[in-house]
């Protein structure tokens, strides 16, 4: 159970790009924090003291209480100690050869949105179809299909002439909408995905995360290998560029 409580604490160091050494203080919170095990562990894993002086069940209770009062935005000076949700996996568009195109990388805070620039991938491609998939893995048969769709009448044009601009933009409520348009004759299609739908429980979401950092060179061979010269089905389409344009905050 200590190893399983460490390796989260890590897990959420390396989310937010920080180590041990950048914490300052290591404040003790919830009834477990009272077993001398934990707090034997966690004073060894940042080699520091831990602040014990606050009760760890009424921490939890304020904190809660804090965090109802923020949402509620009706005092200011708790507005900077709201809590923001997180998207707990990457999302991203399916592009040719089965390779992941991210938008939306996982621990980015909501709402969110992001961009990625497409075009077909043979000459007078008449149809394209979007597959929107959630995860970690370079290649989209490792990955949590969440949905498609395809926008048709594409006009006439050499491979990459007809362009894409795919838009995700997520919610507060998890609510996932991606739209995408054709630049030149502005065709639209949209889907709108409910995430709550398809999430992992966390154990699940922790498994996806460690076998993408236990296969990352085979993820990374994937990525160059299928980002040389391919021919594809007339249903995809090829990445051409990348563009982020996030927001953290309210848009």
């Amino acid at each position: 159970m200590t190893s399983r409580a460490l390796n989260l604490v890590q897990k959420c160091l390396t989310g937010v790009g920080l180590t041990k050494r950048d914490i300052n203080e290591v404040i003790l919170v919830g009834g477990m924090t009272r077993m001398p095990k934990i707090r034997d562990e966690l004073r060894n894993f940042f080699d520091k003291n831990l602040k014990t002086g606050m009760n760890p069940d009424e921490a939890v209770a304020l904190g809660a209480a804090i965090q109802a009062s923020a949402l509620q935005y009706k005092f200011k000076e708790l507005q900077r100690y709201v809590v923001s949700e997180v998207t707990p996996l990457s999302l991203g568009i399916c592009g040719s050869c089965a390779l992941m195109g991210t938008v939306i990388k996982k621990n980015t805070a909501l709402p969110a949105k992001g961009s990625i620039i497409l075009g077909t991938s043979v000459n007078d491609q008449n149809k394209c179809k979007f597959k929107i998939f959630e995860g970690e893995r370079k290649n989209c048969a490792f990955n949590n299909l969440l949905g498609e769709f395809t926008i048709n009448n594409l006009p006439k044009g050499k491979a990459g002439d007809v362009k894409f601009e795919a838009n995700f933009l997520l919610n507060h409520d998890g609510i996932l909408e991606v739209e995408a348009h054709e630049t030149m004759t502005n065709q639209t299609s949209k889907l709108i995905v409910t995430l709550e739908n398809y999430r992992f429980c966390q154990d699940k979401i922790s498994n996806i995360i460690d076998d993408a950092e236990t296969n990352c060179l085979d993820d990374l061979l994937f990525e160059i290998d299928r980002a040389a010269p391919f021919v594809v089905s007339v249903d995809s389409v090829a990445v051409q560029s990348f563009h982020f344009a996030r927001s953290l905050g309210v848009f």
